[in-house]
């Protein structure tokens, strides 16, 4: 099971988990340079997809731990900046 973890808040990020396990990590400072980034992290998820080599169809689940929205609005609004689209 592949699962993609995605945070908007202080220090936003996201990782890779396959079989329970943190394949790839990164936050989203790394790519705008502004010490503990928040909001979505589009170039992080990205990144970790790449670097994990898992396409956007090949993920099983997307955890998001957000404080401001619930999930579906959050999803909907968000996923226009990755090109995902919802299943």
């Amino acid at each position: 099971m592949i699962v993609l973890g995605i945070n908007d808040g202080h220090s936003a990020g996201a990782c890779v988990l396959r079989d329970g396990v943190i394949v790839t990590a990164c936050e989203q400072e790394r790519f705008t340079r502004s010490k503990n980034d928040l909001g979505f992290c589009p170039e992080a998820v990205d990144w970790v997809l790449a670097e994990a080599d898992v396409g956007a169809g090949d993920v099983d689940c997307v955890a998001v731990s957000t404080r401001d929205l619930p999930y579906i609005a959050f999803a909907m609004r968000k996923s226009v900046f990755c090109g995902w689209r919802l299943r």
